[in-house]
């Protein structure tokens, strides 16, 4: 029987969501949310998103967000990478994106394929970690942003992350120790308690033009 949308990181917890920062009220838990929520980061260059899967992995064959603000639109990202990890240590790039204008005003909603992640000589992998040549499975998920977004500032802003492909159980999972953390170690997760809401494009500075 069909059974109604909830989301995977409230509740009956089914995977984690990490971030970088967090804006005023906005909620991590919408980065996997499909109720009309928005998450955004604070205005810093690098910001992540991060899903681990827990007790799954996954052979990803594609993957798709929403980006969109209640109140205020023009934050679409432009620049960023898509990078999956096994051990949450070590990171392999699965796409690019570069000057990427899919999501704009009209059009809230991406969808890419990621071919490399079907043939895993064509990435960076370290052997030593993968033991799984010829079909790579990853339990973490990260959306990197690399550059501004279309409003020219580094809020990532974006909700609803799907993630496709060939999902399996891990009962165990042996892999070698990671790197040591002073080389891994992923910025802390900031949290900013105070109200505020993410100025207009068209009202925060009259001098600067919104790209779609």
């Amino acid at each position: 029987a069909t059974q109604a949308f909830r989301n995977p990181s409230v509740g009956n917890v089914k995977l984690l969501v990490a971030c970088s920062s967090v804006w005023g009220r906005s909620d991590p838990a919408a980065v996997v949310g499909r109720t009309g929520e928005y998450f955004s980061s604070q205005n810093t260059p690098g910001q992540w998103v991060m899903i681990d899967l827990l007790d799954k992995v996954v052979i990803p064959c594609a993957y798709s967000f929403v980006s969109h603000h209640p109140m205020v639109a023009g934050y679409y990202p432009r620049h960023w990478v898509f990078e999956a990890s096994l051990d949450g240590s070590t990171w392999v790039l699965l796409r690019r994106h570069e000057g990427d204008t899919t999501i704009n005003k009209n059009v809230r909603c991406g969808m890419w394929d990621l071919p490399m992640a079907s043939h895993p000589a064509a990435l960076d992998v370290d052997a030593d970690v993968f033991d799984l040549p010829s079909r790579l499975y990853f339990r973490y998920f990260r959306i990197r942003q690399t550059g501004p977004n279309s409003f020219g500032s580094h809020e990532l802003q974006l909700s609803s992350v799907e993630i496709y492909g060939e999902v399996a159980l891990v009962t165990k999972l042996v892999h070698k120790p990671p790197p040591p953390p002073a080389i891994t170690r992923a910025p802390d997760h900031l949290w900013d308690e105070s109200w505020s809401t993410l100025p207009d494009p068209k009202k925060k500075d009259k001098k600067r033009t919104l790209r779609e």
